[in-house]
Parts: C-alpha cells; sequence; structure tokens
C-alpha cells in the first residue's frame, strides 16, 4: 500500500503540472472549471428539476490461479434497479496503474505485492470510477460461483495451454466448445510460463463473453438477505439477467520505465472511460479539478465521442457519464448550470464544431456541463491536435 500511496502521490503531483501547461497552451477550460467552481452555485440552485442518477452498483471479481498469480481481472455491473442482469467488463491485468510516472506497475503486480485490498484500490484509480464492492476468487471458489451456469458455450480464438512439469501443455482445442464450470476455471487459470497477457487476452475474452451469453435471460436467484451493498448481491444480480461482455483494450508501452522482463502495457483510458460512463455513471469518479461533463451523442459516433472523452480529460476535466442516444442536431449544445461562466467555458469548446450554450432545462446531479455533440463535430473532420500526456501506445 506504500508504494501505490507514492504512485499516486507522483500522478498528483504530474497532473497539477500538466493543468500549468495546458493553461498555458489552450487555456480557458480549466480557468473557467477553476473559477466556476470557486463561485459555483449550481449545486445549490433549484429552480430547475433535478434528475437522480440511477444506481448502477460495481462489483470487482479477480480471478487467482492455485498460485495465487491473478489471472483475469472483470467488473460486474448491475442495470438500475429493479431491472436484473447487466454487464461484464474485462480489465486486462497486465494494465499500467502508475498513471505513466515513474516505474510502470501491472495489475497483477499490485495485487503480488499488496493482495486484494491494494487490487480494489489501483482497479479504481486507473479506471477512475467507485466500486461498490470486490472480490478475489481461487479455482475452488470460482468453480462453485459459476454453479448455477453448468454449461457454457465458449468459442476459443486460439488452443488454451499451460505449463505441467516443465512442458507445455494443450488444454483445449480453439474453436466452439461446451465447458462446465471445473473446464472454465481451468481455461481462465491456464498460462505458459512467460507468456504476457496481451497473448491470452483474446482467450480471457471470449471466455468472459461466453459465460455471459451462456446466462441467456437469466441463471440463479438473488437472495433477498443479501447485503444490499455485497459482492455477492453484485453478482448474483448481474448472473440473474440478460448479461453483455465486452474486454478493454491495452498497448504497448514505448516510453517511461519499465522494470525488466515485466508484463505492463497502457490501458486505453479513453475507451475504459467511454464504457464506464455509458453503463455505470454512479460509479464515475471525478479525480481531475476541472468540470463534470455529461456527453450526449446519436448512436454510430462511438470514435468521436471517445475522442472528445479524451480531450475534456487532458484539459482537466470529467466524464460523469456518456449517453449514446441523443439527438441528431447541426450545432453542439452546451448546457452549463451556472451560466455565469457559460461564455468562458464556450470558447474553450470551439474544436466541437458549431457550439451553441442553451439553458438547461433540468438539472442532472453530479454533472456540472451537458454537453450535446452535433454534427458539425461529428461528421467533420477532427480538428487540430492534442498531444498525449501519458506515453505513446501501440496496438
Amino acid at each position: 500500500m506504500t508504494s501505490l500511496s507514492k504512485v499516486r502521490r507522483r500522478r498528483t503531483l504530474l497532473m497539477l503540472l500538466i493543468n500549468v501547461v495546458v493553461l498555458g497552451l489552450v487555456g480557458g477550460l480549466l480557468y473557467a472549471g477553476a473559477k466556476a467552481l470557486s463561485h459555483y452555485e449550481g449545486a445549490k440552485n433549484t429552480a430547475d428539476p433535478t434528475i437522480q442518477v440511477p444506481d448502477t452498483p460495481v462489483a470487482m471479481l479477480g480471478t487467482v490461479d492455485a498460485d495465487n498469480h491473478l489471472t483475469s481481472v472483470a467488473l460486474f455491473v448491475m442495470k438500475p434497479a429493479p431491472a436484473k442482469g447487466g454487464s461484464i467488463v474485462v480489465v486486462p491485468v497486465s494494465s499500467d496503474t502508475s498513471g505513466g510516472v515513474g516505474q510502470r506497475l501491472s495489475l497483477a503486480d499490485v495485487y503480488k505485492n499488496g493482495g486484494a485490498t491494494a487490487l480494489a484500490t489501483a482497479v479504481e484509480s486507473t479506471l477512475s470510477i467507485t466500486l461498490t464492492a470486490s472480490d478475489v476468487a481461487t479455482p475452488e471458489q470460482l468453480q462453485a460461483m459459476l454453479r448455477s451456469v453448468p454449461k457454457i458455450a465458449v468459442t476459443l480464438p486460439q488452443d488454451v495451454r499451460t505449463t505441467q512439469n516443465g512442458q507445455t501443455v494443450s488444454l483445449f482445442k480453439a474453436g466452439a466448445t461446451t465447458m462446465s464450470p471445473f473446464d472454465w476455471t481451468t481455461a481462465v487459470n491456464a498460462r505458459v510460463t512467460d507468456e504476457t497477457d496481451r497473448t491470452r487476452r483474446s482467450t480471457i475474452e471470449a471466455l468472459w463473453s461466453g459465460l455471459a451469453k451462456s446466462i441467456g435471460d437469466g441463471v440463479g436467484t438473488v437472495d433477498a438477505s443479501l447485503a444490499p451493498k455485497s459482492f455477492d448481491l453484485v453478482f448474483h444480480t448481474v448472473l440473474a439477467g440478460p448479461t453483455s461482455a465486452r474486454g478493454l483494450p491495452a498497448g504497448r508501452i514505448t516510453t517511461g520505465t519499465v522494470p525488466p522482463g515485466a508484463d505492463v502495457e497502457d490501458l486505453d483510458h479513453p475507451e475504459a472511460v467511454f464504457v464506464m460512463a455509458s453503463i455505470a455513471p454512479s460509479a464515475m469518479s471525478a479525480p481531475n479539478p476541472g468540470l463534470v461533463y455529461r456527453l450526449e451523442a446519436p448512436p454510430g459516433f462511438d470514435a468521436k465521442v471517445k475522442y472528445a472523452i479524451s480531450v475534456v480529460l487532458y484539459l482537466g476535466g470529467n466524464i460523469h457519464s456518456v449517453y449514446m442516444n441523443g439527438p441528431t442536431q447541426d450545432a453542439t449544445l452546451m448546457s452549463m448550470y451556472d451560466q455565469r461562466f457559460a461564455e468562458q467555458t464556450l470558447s474553450s469548446l470551439k474544436m466541437f464544431g458549431n457550439v451553441k450554450s442553451v439553458p438547461p432545462a433540468q438539472r442532472i446531479d453530479g454533472v456540472d456541463v451537458v454537453l450535446q455533440l452535433g454534427t458539425s463535430y461529428l461528421v467533420g473532420s477532427q480538428s487540430g491536435s492534442m498531444p498525449s500526456t501519458t506515453s505513446t501506445t501501440v496496438g
């Protein structure tokens, strides 16, 4: 935990330095954000109706093999009550937790050094979320957890191999297969000695995707006596209804300090924020000093919304939620609850096309600015370039 504290302190210092540079290069957004927050009265304004964000609890499950090595990390996201089901988001265990500052440290290394509590803290910091609960399951515990899914249909993209007695052996052939909980657990924990997470990733994602599809309309029941914020409640509620699964991408690190032989990659942070803000808005945290944004866009513009997220994050803002069934219009409409600072913020958002400030018709709890991205940005060429504040990654 000490090393994590040092990483967080270094990350905070770097963010402060980045903000200073951005103020000089870009100007406006952080100034407007800081000034608006220092005088902010939007949170006290009850003139407009306030919408409470639906509760979307997120529980982290880490899986470990017989040697207690971290083999996968999955986030279970509940749909807002009373619906059952939800989403499973697979996070690469090689994801860097350092924020690009100092020596790189993967989630697997964090677990090795600090255990389950340190892993949960690192996942929260790396993905800018707040977990409702977390757990780490041994092979035996994982098999027991999957008893309600006795047959798991999986299409393996490659042979599942492992090292036994110093020899590489094949456990499951590539292609469509049906697994028992024991088989599935064996596959998710299988790893050839010195094999990178990047090599295993397609298999890990296929296993979790197969599990989600095999749930169908839901399996098992949710015990009414389970604690409201417990891991068991979130886990069983997600399995009790239709569930989707997807993985988060990570790329090779080309700069920075990577320990020799370390398996560490850069998580695609804008993609991670895009995914989590779309399905778990109530779990999003606001680690940056600027304003908190909700982004809205019509379907089919995921790449442009992801770029908008990267801009907001680079300029020190925060993403609260992403809505991909927004209206279609030419102009990008900015609704800011404290209109005294709308003009200053508006001038910093010109890269988003024809941007207009409009008074908000309602308030969304926890949000400072709603940005409805218009086609003047979505279908146009990306204006300007934005230097990376972290290391460059190669897919």
